[in-house]
């Protein structure tokens, strides 16, 4: 079954026993997006990698348009990249080059992806604009049965290639050949060379009953280890140079993918580079504001939403505040430290007559196009959260990181609230959780129970704290939002819930979640390593230790959990 949750769509759902992604409705099947069919599409990338004798069908052609070019950084696009194989091997192979993969589903990579190389989760039938006029190379293999309107995705194409770009194809033809390389025409049942293989060529996912199914699927296994039929895939490549400027110059050079520069020609770049990460520049608080971290925010965000059931927490009655009003003004949301803009999105979309602002340190890279009543703006916490008006509500989520006073802050939000308006936030502990839901104490690194990805997180704690010492006031967090001097809130509530990281629990939607906290979270110790390594941890043992966890939460040999806290206060009704 499809899991429906308030203003939120499950990237992943499970069904009859392995994990798809959410059947779109133009699609005759849901796609696979778990480990098994990613280990799959990695032995069809070998295999077609090993036929080409490489990863390109136009290899001089990609060469060319993604040879360096003084200040200016050459991008490619993967779309639907599926278990990301091509897009790492292509960001192995030009490292000068910035390589994004996308696709429906979270990926699960067989090898390290490359500083250059990260994932987004997205649906290339969706608002591409983002991504106009931004990439060298474009690459799309095996996904036309996902592509609703092929014209229009090919225009889509044109416009997210720069002048002079690439895009190339590379599609498998449904249905097989013989060893003559003749197509198997019409066969019966019985016929010594059936291939059996053909018979899915024709079924839909309603078609036949399972029995058949299960005897079809039986037959080509044997068939194929036998190899007494010979048969081959045959698999149509193309590509395609947009126009250049001028056909007798090289390509012209572009700002960096995720780079934005401010719209005031006085301020500094809005991104600045951080030992290969993209960080704010706007602050002395150092914020990871790049598309990799982006799309592990979208992963977290949705992992939240599906524990929670909804983007809030239902008692919070965040949704009384939000309804239509009677005097017909019109309720507001700032979203603060917005990050991926999911949350804001997601909560515009369920109050389509609520204004919804979505604030930031750096420009927002959002994962689906923002409806009508949601914007976003460029802005510091500690500063700027006056220039915006009054509010019905203020969310901040896995923000108070980056805050210097907490008091401070939760003062400044105060006075922004509309009386009976509400403030919620949503922080995680800053520790990880065993399956007992135990805090992991000290630990010894010889202990075959020994969490790495404890290690990093505590590493990642300390190292934010001697950048930002107001952070180690997050345990009394609680405390001192009931404390706000003045004391303008009538009354102030929380919960705790805890989010597995992996697939470990029975509950098909805690599977679902847990499997989007694991991808999230496998992608934290990179995302992390700029700021470690500021503080002058060694890069060998960060690589070491990442290498570590990501093993560690890939086989589940040790289960575990994030614990979050969620609080909300209602601000007094007689100001």
């Amino acid at each position: 079954m499809q899991y429906s949750l308030t203003c939120f769509q499950v990237i992943l759902r499970e069904t009859q026993g392995v994990y798809a992604t959410v059947l779109i409705p133009f699609a005759s099947v849901p796609f696979k997006a778990d480990a098994t069919e990613h280990k799959r599409l990695d032995l069809q990338h070998d295999m077609l990698t090993a036929r080409m004798g490489g990863l390109f069908l136009c290899p001089d052609v990609v060469e060319r348009a993604l040879k360096p070019r003084g200040n200016s950084q050459p991008a490619v696009l993967d779309v639907g990249t599926g278990s990301g194989s091509w897009a790492i091997g292509v960001a192995q192979m030009f490292p000068h080059a910035n390589v994004v993969g996308l696709d429906l589903a979270p990926v699960n990579p067989i090898s390290q992806a490359p500083p250059n190389c990260q994932f987004e989760c997205g649906d290339v039938n969706e608002d591409l604009s983002r991504f106009y006029n931004s990439f060298d190379v474009i690459h799309a293999r095996a996904i036309i049965q996902g592509i609703r309107d092929y014209r229009v995705f090919l225009r889509e194409v044109v416009k997210m290639l720069r002048p002079g770009g690439v895009f190339i194809s590379l599609e498998a033809q449904f249905e097989l050949f013989d060893a003559a390389r003749n197509p198997f025409g019409v066969q019966v049942p019985g016929d010594p060379l059936d291939a059996q293989a053909t018979h899915f060529g024709g079924a839909s996912d309603d078609s036949e009953p399972h029995e058949v199914v299960d005897l079809w699927i039986r037959n080509t296994q044997t068939e194929l280890t036998e190899a007494k039929v010979k048969q081959y895939g045959r698999w149509p490549g193309v590509w395609a140079i947009k126009k250049s400027i001028n056909h007798d110059t090289d390509p012209p050079t572009y700002p960096d993918l995720q780079t934005m520069e401010a719209t005031n020609k006085e301020q500094s770049p809005a991104l600045k580079k951080l030992y290969g990460r993209m960080v704010n520049n706007t602050s002395e608080v150092t914020v990871l504001a790049d598309l990799i971290e982006h799309s592990r925010l979208d992963m977290q965000h949705e992992a939240i939403c599906i524990v929670l059931d909804g983007p809030v927490p239902r008692e919070s009655g965040v949704h009384e505040i939000l309804s239509p009003r009677t005097d017909g003004r019109q309720p507001r949301v700032l979203d603060v430290g917005t990050g991926a803009g999911s949350w804001a999105i997601a909560i515009a979309k369920a109050y389509p007559h609520v204004e919804v602002i979505g604030l930031d340190l750096a420009p927002v890279n959002t994962g689906s196009s923002p409806p009508d009543n949601c914007c976003f703006e460029k802005g510091d916490a500690h500063t700027d959260l006056g220039r915006f008006g009054r509010f019905d509500v203020v969310h901040a989520r896995a923000v108070l990181q980056g805050i210097k006073d907490f008091a401070a802050f939760f003062k400044e939000v105060a006075d922004i609230l509309n009386p009976g308006g509400m403030f919620l936030t949503i922080e995680p502990e800053m520790g990880l959780f065993d399956e007992r839901k135990e805090a992991v104490g000290i630990q010894d690194e010889g202990d075959p129970h020994y969490l790495w990805s404890q290690k990093l997180f505590k590493a990642y704690v300390d190292a934010t704290v001697k950048r930002n010492p107001g952070f180690a006031e997050l345990p009394n967090a609680r405390s001192i939002l009931d404390n706000v001097p003045g004391r303008p809130w009538e009354s102030v509530e929380g919960n705790t819930f805890y989010l597995p990281v992996g697939p470990f629990l029975p509950d098909p939607p805690l599977r679902v979640a847990g499997e989007l906290m694991r991808q999230a979270c496998m992608r934290m110790p990179k995302g992390i390593q700029p700021l470690l390594l500021l503080h002058g941890y060694n890069q060998e043992d960060l690589d070491r230790w990442a290498a570590l966890a990501e093993a560690q939460m890939k086989d589940m040999a040790i289960k575990f959990y994030m614990k979050w806290d969620s609080f909300w206060a209602i601000k007094r009704r007689n100001e």
